[in-house]
């Protein structure tokens, strides 16, 4: 027996009548999509996939190293298992092979999504801080977490409040006044007087939210994606770096977008010559969590409370199973150094258009800036006739 199938030409109607269904008006084929090609199942027109799935496809579609995890997976996609306290070998490998790609960190805890890896991110900092304050137990200090202008963090409960690129996203949603530095972006601020001015401006207002405001971290994103593509300079990591060490102030760097080799590294942080205490990940890891490093330590910390932290699936199964293969093919088909090679290439042709300034990036997190934004959608659109790419910003 099969299930029901939908027709191709059927899709879009039925979405649209039980959701917003305001996305691309493609339907994928999953089948005959191929690498950097998605093909519409209405019509087989193909299109350059330059998204991935919004930076969640390292692969690319039906890339010959998924095939590995089919065995795996047949068996798998039968059950979804509560990892949190259920144990199998695939989720051992799963282990084993995230923890070889972040040989920085000690701790793990894995989750659904990118957004509850920050929320539980949040919680390990708030945790930690408190017991360095010698909080007793039935008291919450009000705690700040500082987070930059043009950020996205999630669309969950402590994420709204860090979030703060777009109004939609977080109007009538309650949320937490907690400190919002600039954003001194080297991408956004081309002037570099005026980016250092900024850069000083935000280590300051981040120096006395640590100093005078029980601040138990401090996030950011290596990349802010969603805020314009902005990039940030060796120097801002590493100023934050010290002063989060001498605040007893956790350094969360979000890597649910760039993580997992989109900028020519596994992880951005390695650009950088920073590592952070906790790192989020989700998107090209299939799986949501945090890892962190042994900074925790001094205190008993979340890993050593049973149920401190806890989800009831702890991840999903399948999605562990389809990591482990892609981390194989990345190495296998070495990868890095194709995002290394085909980044440098791309942002040297993009150099010679004349319409186009500010051309930038990291591997192939790659971005460009238009004259204004009537000039970016006309191009996007037509872009969008064969293929996919993303405005920011």
């Amino acid at each position: 027996m099969k299930l029901d199938a939908v027709n191709p030409m059927d899709t879009l109607d039925i979405i649209r009548r039980h959701t917003i269904g305001d996305g691309y008006p493609i339907v994928v084929d999953t089948k005959h999509s191929h690498m950097s090609w998605l093909v519409d199942a209405q019509n087989q027109k193909r299109y350059l996939d330059c998204i991935s799935q919004y930076a969640s496809q390292p692969l690319g579609w039906n890339h010959p190293a998924l095939a590995t995890m089919e065995i795996d997976a047949a068996h798998a996609i039968k059950h979804k298992m509560a990892n949190s306290d259920f144990y199998t070998p695939e989720k051992a490998r799963f282990v084993r092979d995230i923890a070889e790609v972040l040989p920085d960190f000690k701790y793990f805890f894995f989750v659904e999504g990118g957004s509850l890896a920050v929320e539980n991110a949040l919680k390990v900092a708030f945790d930690w801080k408190a017991q360095k304050m010698g909080c007793p137990k039935d008291v919450t200090p009000p705690f700040d977490v500082i987070h930059l202008q043009n950020a996205f963090h999630g669309r969950g409960g402590y994420s709204l409040s860090l979030t703060n690129t777009t109004p939609e996203k977080t109007r009538w949603f309650p949320t937490f006044e907690w400190t919002r530095i600039p954003s001194p972006s080297i991408s956004v601020y081309t002037d570099p007087a005026d980016q250092f001015k900024i850069e000083e401006e935000a280590l300051q207002k981040a120096w006395a939210a640590m100093t005078t405001n029980n601040a138990a971290a401090l996030i950011l994103e290596p990349i802010q994606g969603e805020g314009g593509d902005a990039q940030f300079s060796q120097r801002f990591f590493k100023m934050i770096r010290e002063m989060c060490d001498e605040n007893d102030t956790m350094l969360i760097f979000d890597e649910v977008q760039t993580g997992m080799g989109m900028t020519g590294k596994m992880w951005a942080y390695q650009h950088y010559g920073v590592v952070p205490d906790i790192i989020c990940f989700a998107k090209k890891t299939q799986v949501g969590g945090i890892a962190v490093t042994n900074r925790v330590d001094d205190v008993d910390h979340v890993f050593k409370v049973s149920s401190r932290i806890n989800t009831t699936w702890g991840g999903n199964w399948v999605d562990m199973i389809r990591f482990s293969a892609i981390k194989k093919g990345i190495k296998d088909y070495n990868l890095l150094e194709s995002v290394n090679r085909v980044g440098a290439k791309l942002i040297e042709g993009l150099k010679t258009v004349p319409v186009i300034n500010n051309v930038r990036g990291l591997g192939l997190m790659v971005a460009f800036d238009l004259e204004n934004p009537q000039k970016r959608d006309e191009v996007l659109e037509k872009m969008e006739e064969r293929m996919l790419a993303l405005k920011c910003g």
